[in-house]
């Protein structure tokens, strides 16, 4: 007989997996940012370092993996209505998708498996909780105001997966290999106003070609805020993990 896989997922142990693969993901970028070459690559990294038998569980004798890329939203929005203070409702727009998510293990055992696949939806009564934590990610390449309004867009779809979906855990990662003058001050005001409850990070690592030598040196910043991994352990603090 399979054993029971849900039981042994506590969900400390969870974010504490999430927290040190978001930190080896940082530090590799920060070391190496031409290891990647897309946001694609930075995710799929982070997919590979949460890898692991512990986070599975069993839903009536089919395994099933907590750890998923894309998965959509279980609200609809209108992307051009994203901001401080859009709460759509209910009836407007379409689906989105997080870059990364890690589903709720009760969730992920006992709901009916087209549900956690969540290729059925409901909008007059969407599932709540199935997601305990997800992530977006963003990859800063070119020094423009675009990829700013798409920090800010992501921002508020994490905001609105916390207050309609149940989503316990949420975090916003923009990583840059690039040295950002011109929109840089207000990528950072992006960062910074974030909601309060979403983190945000700025990571950025990139190469100047020096002169003088003629090789390429690289500069790395402190990331924005500093030791994100440090940032979330407190915001993710062990009495929120029930």
């Amino acid at each position: 007989m399979p054993r029971n896989r849900t039981a042994i997922l506590k969900e400390e142990d969870i974010v504490k997996r999430v927290i040190a693969g978001i930190e080896t993901t940082v530090n590799k970028f920060r070391e190496h940012p031409y290891y990647f070459f897309t946001e694609s690559d930075i995710v799929s990294y982070l997919w590979r370092e949460l890898y692991s038998s512990h986070l599975e569980v069993e839903n009536s004798g089919r395994r099933m993996y907590l750890v998923h890329r894309e998965y959509p939203t279980n609200f609809t929005y209108e992307k051009k209505n994203l901001g401080p203070n859009y709460i759509p409702d209910g009836t407007e727009g379409s689906r989105g998708h997080y870059d990364l998510v890690i589903l709720n293990p009760q969730f992920a055992a006992n709901e009916p498996v087209d549900g956690v696949v969540f290729k059925r939806f409901n909008r007059s009564s969407p599932t709540q909780g199935g997601v305990l934590i997800a992530l977006e990610f963003k990859y800063v390449i070119k020094d423009t105001r675009d990829f700013c309004t798409q920090v800010c867009q992501d921002n508020h779809i994490l905001r609105i997966g916390r207050e309609k979906s149940g989503t316990k855990y949420a975090a916003n990662l923009v990583f840059c290999n690039y040295r950002m003058e011109r929109y840089r001050s207000e990528l950072e005001r992006m960062i910074q106003d974030s909601p309060e409850d979403i983190p945000c990070f700025l990571i950025q690592a990139w190469y100047e070609k020096n002169t003088r030598t003629g090789n390429y040196d690289k500069r790395t910043p402190k990331p924005l805020p500093s030791a994100p991994a440090t940032f979330l352990k407190k915001h993710w603090t062990k009495d929120e993990c029930t």
